[in-house]
């Protein structure tokens, strides 16, 4: 069974690393995964903090036409969008990407959803004076 929350954590990790990198596409693709996981996992605090970090990096989303994460994936035609980009890296493949480059960092004091919370606030600080990237749709 696959475990929402360590899989949102990935996302999250592969999300830093593809900004330090200047992957901003990947970066934009890993944080909607993020919200997505987030969600699965029951973390509405880690999905709307991803969805503000989605929408305010990747302005021509199709996300943007939800008023949230939840929303979104209520809605068949985004569902595909979300396949489409769980195809482009499973959680599987981002788990052994992320042992490959760096393990997660346990934090016994912070729960999974916390962990995540502080490295999106992370990202989304060093995306605010950054250019926004085009949409997943728009490559």
């Amino acid at each position: 069974m696959r475990d929402h929350e360590t899989a949102m954590q990935t996302y999250a990790e592969l999300a830093a690393i593809s900004h330090a990198k200047c992957q901003v596409l990947a970066r934009d693709r890993f944080v909607l995964l993020t919200g997505v996981e987030a969600c699965r996992a029951g973390w509405l605090e880690v999905a709307n903090a991803a969805y503000r970090l989605h929408t305010q990096c990747a302005k021509g989303h199709r996300l943007r036409d939800f008023e949230s994460l939840p929303a979104a994936l209520r809605d068949a035609d985004f569902q595909r969008i979300v396949e489409q980009t769980e195809r482009w890296c499973h959680h599987e493949r981002a788990e052994a990407l992320l042992r490959g480059i760096s393990p997660i960092a346990d934090g016994q004091d912070q729960s999974p959803g916390q962990r995540v919370l502080i490295r999106l606030e992370e990202l989304a600080k060093a995306t605010e004076a950054e250019p926004t990237s085009p949409g997943l749709n728009d490559e």
